[in-house]
């Protein structure tokens, strides 16, 4: 039921968005509520009958009922979520009201879809087995099973949620990149190259990173080959998202299909984006036991922590477990992941919105490198020193300080370069420069020659004035 009505909803959803008005018709909106309502149903049913199946899950009421509602209702708010997602962003002149009430639809889905995962979770933690599965193998010596970060695997292919977890952050910010491109372009899909392209360089700059910071510590002098073993992990996102934006940049620069970008502007569009990649990437660090801080008593401020996550951080991939003690391991992941989601929020809607007249193209690529930057500087020295690197422990450490010069350079030369286009628009039009303010007209000019952020409208020309009509003279 679950599987039908979702297939179903995508099916209805996607023909409501391209029948090419600008309104969703009663007869569309009665199927996408059914079928989203369907969805609830076989996900409360799902979980109902995993309950009941078998004697190793005999739930007590309470926290079948935690499940059971837990489940239904996240599955009805988290799709409810990516349809007026989908709506708000990819149907064409779409109607006012309609496209304002999917856009308080999409926001108000997000805490209501954390609060009943967060239900069904509380659910089902007492009987879940810890630690968690971090992925799964297909084929190999044991054929199908599930891994965890201490058991392992042996041959096969083995997909860890890890990975899955970073392309879901990859796709949310193409997604979010692909609709303000959109905007000002017109059509969907430019970034469709461009992701794949800045994706590949964030993999490659991500294992150089790291291999580079631990050369000694992991022995990489010593065996070069095991260089390229990024199956066995070592991956840092300071040096991913560098790299990948600096190939990103290049790839637009040097590629003439994509000449009409305004590089300043895809910038500072985009680099924001990462952090919520990295905000949802951040959770395959969970799932992997690893990246954590010190062990600390639960009672000690922790009691918050959801049932699951308290329990799963009393393992770890390389320290001593805590299984069985009132001790866990500090959840770094989780407070990195809340701090890059809402910079993102910050750096969007408290900074460059508000001061978008003030603010030249691309500042928002810089103001990313600082905030993230400083965010790393804060949490490096908390982790467990299994997962520092360098000799010193504070190869990573340096590298925030280097994000945040990186941001305070970028937003320098991205304002030098505004000043240089303004000035070079008010020498073509002939006006002092000093008699000219970003959109307002002064001295008698008819109108400024360049816009908030310094691009040239067009040659003004100074106000004449009008000329009087000759009065006529009576001779007598």
């Amino acid at each position: 039921m679950a599987i039908g009505s979702l297939s179903a909803e995508i099916v209805f959803s996607r023909q409501a968005i391209r029948n090419g008005t600008p309104t969703i018709k009663a007869p569309e909106f009665y199927k996408i509520i059914g079928t989203i309502a369907g969805f609830g149903v076989g996900a409360g049913f799902l979980a109902a009958a995993v309950n009941t199946w078998g004697d190793v899950w005999k739930m007590d009421n309470g926290h079948a009922t935690m499940s059971i509602l837990g489940a239904g209702l996240f599955a009805v708010s988290f799709l409810v979520l990516w349809t007026a997602f989908a709506f708000y962003y990819y149907k064409p002149a779409f109607d006012k009201k309609q496209k304002k009430i999917s856009r308080i639809l999409t926001f108000a889905a997000i805490p209501l879809a954390l609060a009943f995962f967060l239900l069904f979770g509380e659910g089902v933690a007492p009987y879940l087995a810890y630690p968690l599965i971090n992925g799964v193998v297909f084929g190999g010596d044991a054929g199908f099973y599930f891994s965890t970060p201490l058991s392992g695997h042996s041959g096969g292919v083995h997909i860890m949620w890890y990975a899955v977890f970073i392309l879901t952050g990859v796709a949310v910010c193409y997604f979010v990149s692909d609709h303000e491109f959109y905007k000002k372009y017109g059509r969907h899909g430019i970034l469709e190259v461009l992701v794949v392209v800045a994706f590949l360089c964030g993999i490659i700059g991500a294992r150089l990173w790291y291999v580079v910071g631990n050369w000694t510590r992991d022995g990489f002098d010593k065996d070069f080959w095991s260089v390229f073993a990024i199956w066995d992990g070592g991956l840092t996102i300071i040096g991913g998202a560098a790299l990948g934006i600096v190939g990103g940049v290049l790839f637009i620069a040097l590629n003439k299909k994509y000449k009409f970008i305004d590089i300043p502007w895809a910038m500072g569009v985009i680099v924001p984006t990462i952090l919520l990649a990295q905000g949802i990437g951040r959770w395959g660090n969970f799932f992997n036991a690893e990246v954590h801080g010190v062990a600390v008593e639960l009672s000690s401020g922790w009691q918050w922590l959801p049932t699951w996550i308290a329990r799963n951080m009393q393992y770890s991939s390389v320290s001593n477990s805590l299984t069985g003690t009132t001790m866990i391991y500090v959840p770094l992941f989780l407070i990195e992941s809340v701090f890059n989601i809402a910079g993102y929020f910050i750096i969007r809607y408290g900074i460059c919105t508000p001061l978008k007249n003030y603010l030249a193209k691309g500042d928002a690529a810089g103001f990313y490198f600082i905030y993230y930057g400083i965010v790393r500087f804060i949490m490096e020295p908390l982790r467990d020193e299994n997962y520092n690197m360098g000799n010193d422990n504070n190869f990573s450490v340096w590298g925030s300080l280097a994000y945040i010069f990186i941001g305070l350079a970028l937003i320098a030369a991205f304002e030098v370069w505004k000043y240089l286009r303004y000035r070079k628009a008010v020498q073509v039009a002939g006006a002092p420069i000093n008699y000219i303010e970003f959109g307002k007209a002064d001295n008698g000019w008819q109108r400024t020659p360049v816009d908030e952020n310094g691009n040239f409208i067009e040659e003004t020309k100074k106000a004449e004035p009008e000329k009087e009509t000759p009065k006529t003279v009576d001779k007598e």
